[in-house]
Formats: C-alpha cells, sequence, structure tokens
C-alpha cells in the first residue's frame, strides 16, 4: 500500500523487484489519485487506514508524514495495519537540521509556498527519526542523500505551478528570500538559474517485538 501515493509514481518503482503484488494507492486528492494507472485506489486520509490490522506487507509514503495533522496517529496506523515481517519504507525530504526555531519554520513556510503548500509538520530529520522511536515502530536502515542541483527559473516556476498569478507569488518570493535561502544551501537564482540542495531520508521501519 502506498500511503499520500499521489499517482503512485513511487509504488510504480517497486514493480520492478516485487513479483506480481497486489498495490493498493491512498490519497486524500481525487484529482491526483485519477493520473494513476493502478487499478484499486481508495480516496482517503492516512490517518485514518481502511485496512484491517496486520494485512499489509508493505506499506510505502513518499512526502506524507509532514502533511498528516498528527504524526503520532499516523505511526500507529502504521503499526496497526502492518504484517508481523511486514516493512514501512518512509522516504522524505527535509527542510530542517534539527534547528526548528520560529525562524526557521518561517522561511521554510515561505519555501513551500514556491512549491505546493506548507506542511502541517516543519519538522526536522532529527525530529522524526524521534518519533518513529517513541512509538511503537523501530528503525532498521536509514540514508540520507544530498545532491546540489539547478533548474532554469522559468522551467522552477513552470514546474511547480502553472497559474500565471501563483507562478508570480512564488517568483517573488524566492528573489525576496534570496539571501536566507542561499546562506543554508535552499534555492536561490543565479545568472536565470535556481540553484538547491535536494536533501532526502529514507527510512526502512519495522514493528517492535
Amino acid at each position: 500500500a502506498d500511503i499520500a501515493s499521489g499517482s503512485g509514481k513511487f509504488a510504480g518503482l517497486t514493480k520492478k523487484i516485487l513479483p506480481n503484488p497486489i498495490y493498493i494507492l491512498l490519497d486524500i486528492s481525487r484529482s491526483r489519485l485519477s493520473m494513476s494507472d493502478f487499478d484499486c485506489i481508495i480516496q482517503g486520509n492516512g490517518q485514518f487506514l481502511p485496512f484491517s490490522n496486520n494485512s499489509i506487507d508493505l506499506l510505502l509514503c513518499r512526502q506524507g508524514v509532514h502533511y498528516m495533522n498528527d504524526i503520532n496517529i499516523l505511526l500507529s496506523e502504521f503499526k496497526r495495519v502492518i504484517s508481523k515481517n511486514g516493512v514501512i519504507f518512509l522516504a522524505t525530504e527535509w527542510w530542517l537540521d534539527g534547528d526548528e526555531s520560529l525562524e526557521e519554520k518561517e522561511w521554510v513556510h515561505n519555501f513551500f509556498l514556491l512549491r505546493d503548500k506548507p506542511p502541517q509538520h516543519m519538522i526536522s530529520r532529527i525530529g522524526l527519526v524521534e518519533h518513529i522511536e517513541s512509538s511503537s515502530l523501530e528503525i532498521s536502515a536509514r540514508i540520507e542523500i544530498r545532491e546540489k542541483k539547478k533548474m532554469p527559473v522559468v522551467d522552477w516556476v513552470k514546474y511547480y505551478n502553472s497559474d500565471s498569478n501563483l507562478s508570480k507569488k512564488r517568483k517573488a518570493i524566492l528573489e525576496t528570500n534570496i539571501p536566507f535561502f542561499a546562506k543554508r544551501g535552499y534555492p536561490h537564482i543565479e545568472n536565470g538559474f535556481v540553484n538547491y540542495d535536494s536533501k532526502w531520508m529514507f527510512l526502512v521501519c519495522k514493528p517492535k517485538d
């Protein structure tokens, strides 16, 4: 099952390694689900999973944790539905490196206005790990990847939203926050390109014994 699946691109990656699995996509957005080519799709909230106890062997969640109202409820639901020998795979891009001050949260909020909507939880990767470790799950593997990327400003704006008004707003936010973003390695404009660090954390989790 892929939670906060969007169109199911993340779940699609597992097709190459899992033999004939039954895929279930769950997302709050009907429009995103309509873009999927998977047969079993459910519109729903990840905090209230419509699955029986211990019924899911592999649970995926990419970029979904931060959009939930209560991370602890989400993790509790993950524990409830995962099978005894099941695996939970979380992939999340992080924006705070341990400093969750009001100033840091404010600029992360502005950064998200460029892309989508501010997440419910502006949590650091350390904070997320602490939430998991204090839950009924345990982390069996953790990988962090940082990669420097660049994209033409025009393509950046088009990529995140095609609405011209929002695009202008996002470009304005980006330009007014250049010094703040640049100091932390986040998006800044140089010679017509947006330069940014892509920072991801991948976690493999399982139920505690």
